[in-house]
């Protein structure tokens, strides 16, 4: 491969916009340094390429840097061992992997994208347009993963994420309050009087319905937290770094009050429903996914649900509210 000055080349600007991150990993040092000058070239940067010599090295790289794009060596992946689990953790991660290899072979090409590599490229045959098609053409898939993986983790009916992606976040706001000895706030909102809106207004006007107690819900709280519909009829709040579980209670009571005090209005019906706010705080309450969930189910049980409103009557003296 000879040696080229990280200029841009014309035209191959455009296929590749300034600003992305690369990562290479391969144990060749000299080959390292003439595929870090082929992609500044092509991508028309003069940094932003980041050299590693082994896979574990690439997986701690991967974990604490964001990466658009990663040039990994097959041979090194498959003479070092890269596994079916440490396959998984790069499919889970925002790069796209591009295999490269010293050999041109049709197996192992369709084994490197078998495992999910975006692209498969051969080291002796390859110019700086090539690279910038690859990188073209991986990130556009890792992107469109990306859409398709958000969409299986988003309430259809809301725009929330759904449990899964909500289980995701709590791990993940856990992991971070762990290193960083800080506390995280559960709620877990189960909603009553569905079943007559449901059953005297249908689908659209429960899903209407559905749709701004997720906005009521979302204007209480940060930014920073998330929101979700967890089933059928709950939703779910994870409160970022919160001082202490009475500041999480405290949040508990204002979710109650903004879901269940005020009607809804839809297509002029004006509905009321009850909500049941149960709460925990980690690692008060516990230490993993599980106990704080069931910890935040059963201070329901400590709680009053409102009844269900139905439009034309009275219900001035019918509704309770929470036990603060």
């Amino acid at each position: 491969m000879e040696t080229v000055d990280p200029t841009p080349a014309m035209g191959v600007q455009e296929a590749v916009k300034g600003g992305l991150r690369f990562l290479i990993v391969d144990e060749d040092t000299y080959y390292s340094g003439q595929l870090r000058h082929l992609i500044l070239r092509a991508s028309g940067q003069r940094d932003g390429v980041e050299i590693v010599g082994t896979i574990s090295d690439a997986l701690t790289a991967l974990e604490e840097h964001a990466f658009d794009v990663c040039f990994l060596d097959f041979g090194l992946a498959e003479r070092t061992g890269l596994d079916t689990r440490e396959v998984e953790r790069l499919g889970k991660m925002l790069t796209a992997t591009i295999f490269i290899s010293e050999k041109p072979s049709k197996h192992s090409a369709l084994h490197a994208l078998n495992v999910g590599a975006k692209d498969f490229l051969i080291k002796s045959n390859m110019s700086d347009f090539d690279i910038a098609k690859s990188i073209s053409y991986g990130l556009y898939w890792k992107y469109r993963e990306i859409e398709m993986e958000a969409l299986s983790v988003r309430d259809n009916v809301t725009g929330l994420g759904n449990l899964l992606l909500f289980d995701e976040h709590l791990r993940h706001a856990m992991d971070v309050a762990k290193r960083g000895r800080e506390k995280v706030g559960l709620l877990m909102i189960g909603l009553n009087g569905l079943e007559p809106v449901y059953e005297d207004y249908g689908h659209d006007v429960r899903d209407e319905l559905l749709k701004q107690v997720g906005q009521r819900i979302s204007k209480k709280v940060r930014s920073t937290d998330v929101v979700a519909r967890l089933s059928e009829k709950e939703f779910g709040t994870v409160l970022i770094k919160v001082a202490s579980p009475s500041v999480v209670e405290t949040i508990s009571g204002t979710i109650s009050g903004v879901v269940s005090n005020e009607p809804y209005d839809i297509d002029g019906l004006s509905l009321k429903i009850g909500a049941v706010v149960g709460a925990s705080t980690y690692p008060d309450d516990g230490e993993d996914l599980g106990s704080l969930k069931d910890r935040a189910k059963a201070s329901h049980k400590d709680k009053v649900a409102l009844k269900p409103f139905r439009p034309n009557q009275d219900y001035s003296s019918t509704f309770d509210y929470y036990k603060r």
